[in-house]
């Protein structure tokens, strides 16, 4: 989700500089965000039944896109032509890709283990950074990583190998969130001073459209006339491209503007809760030791995104 990958970057100053209104606007729409992000891994496994996953993903982020249209169509004049090729790639390494892993990692994932490992992107920002940018990572960071990764290896020991979920497609969602990492550093590194408002929108154009054409022409044996458009499934997808990724992303703007970075962040947190409480409601697994491991990976974020 790009959405999940601004919410870890916060690097517009002036977002953060904004006016601060905790209201009950603001709370309205952190709540949105917790339960429509959390859910997001439900609604997944739920278009998973009818829609093949390549075809999920590629429809969700065409969707995603044609929404954003009129925003970046907006605010495309407001970017240095040098700043594209960057923006393109950051809408494939934070939305695009993923999209697709995550798909066809939710075919044997449960909701909840998604929504726990989803929570290790500010660890991955920290670990890439440290590898290709000589970022300094002092010694209670490095606690913070060890606790996260520690977390994963007793998630997937006692929970990755069973018969709902698999350690390959578990794998999948970690590739996904390493490249949410890398897209936060090419972000921080290289477009620090595009907006996020420009960002979010802009960056969906090349991928969403791209996808669609691929729709359009076929892929797979199945092309857009094949599919069941007129499903109770493709509800769930339109669901996940409208609210899950344009309208969201929109909404978190503007939390992060009414209130700050640190708050705005919190949505990221408190999401897998949601992602856990979904998978208890409709008769997931939900064994102890994820509960522990999704608190060791809490711990290890919040030392890892801890100001020394």
């Amino acid at each position: 989700m790009v959405a999940i990958t601004f919410a870890h970057n916060m690097s517009d100053t002036n977002a953060e500089r904004g006016d601060q209104r905790f209201d009950i606007t603001t709370y309205g729409i952190f709540i949105f965000l917790v339960v429509i992000w959390g859910a997001a891994y439900y609604f997944m496994k739920q278009a998973l039944f009818v829609f093949p996953p390549l075809h999920t993903a590629l429809l969700r982020i065409a969707i995603g896109t044609i929404a954003m249209t009129p925003f970046a169509i907006l605010h495309l004049k407001n970017v240095e032509k040098s700043k594209l090729p960057y923006i393109f790639l950051s809408g494939f390494l934070g939305n695009g890709i993923p999209a697709v892993l995550y798909m066809y990692a939710m075919q044997k994932v449960d909701s909840n283990v998604a929504g726990i490992l989803n929570a290790l992107t500010p660890i991955w920002v920290l670990v890439i950074g440290f590898l290709f940018y000589k970022k300094r990572v002092s010694a209670l960071k490095t606690l913070g990583i060890v606790m996260g990764f520690a977390g994963i290896c007793i998630l997937f020991l006692s929970k990755g190998a069973s018969h709902e979920n698999s350690i390959f497609h578990a794998g999948l969602i970690l590739i996904a969130t390493c490249m949410y990492g890398i897209n936060i550093n090419v972000i921080e590194h290289k477009l620090h001073d595009v907006p996020s408002k420009y960002l979010w929108s802009i960056s969906m154009l090349l991928v969403g459209y791209l996808y669609l054409l691929i729709l359009l022409i076929g892929v797979q044996g199945q092309s857009l006339a094949t599919l069941p458009l007129f499903s109770k499934e493709m509800m769930y997808i339109i669901i996940l491209g409208v609210l899950g990724t344009a309208f969201s992303n929109l909404l978190f703007f503007m939390l992060v503007k009414r209130s700050n970075a640190n708050f705005a962040s919190m949505v990221t947190y408190i999401m897998p809760i949601v992602s856990i409480a979904i998978g208890f409601a409709v008769g997931e697994t939900i064994m102890w030791q994820s509960i522990v491991c999704f608190v060791m990976i809490l711990v290890g974020v919040w030392l890892v995104k801890k100001k020394l």
